[in-house]
């Protein structure tokens, strides 16, 4: 499991614990830094819809705790 940790650490995201890297070790080696790369840019898009969805529920609150 190190050498897959040290082999996604030059991908420059780099997993910050052991739950991350698990899953990976089960894929050939050379496809494990783009399955990593897959999953923290999904990890991204989810984290930016989300946070969208939070400033529009708290826009909504705001204009709305008057009524």
């Amino acid at each position: 499991m190190f050498g897959v940790f040290c082999g996604l650490m030059e991908s420059g995201r780099s997993p910050t614990n052991e739950w991350q890297v698990r899953p990976l070790t089960k894929l050939d080696p050379d496809i494990q830094p783009e399955a990593w790369e897959q999953a923290v840019e999904s990890l991204y898009i989810i984290d930016t819809a989300l946070n969208r969805v939070q400033l529009r529920l708290c826009n909504w609150l705001e204009m709305n705790k008057t009524k």
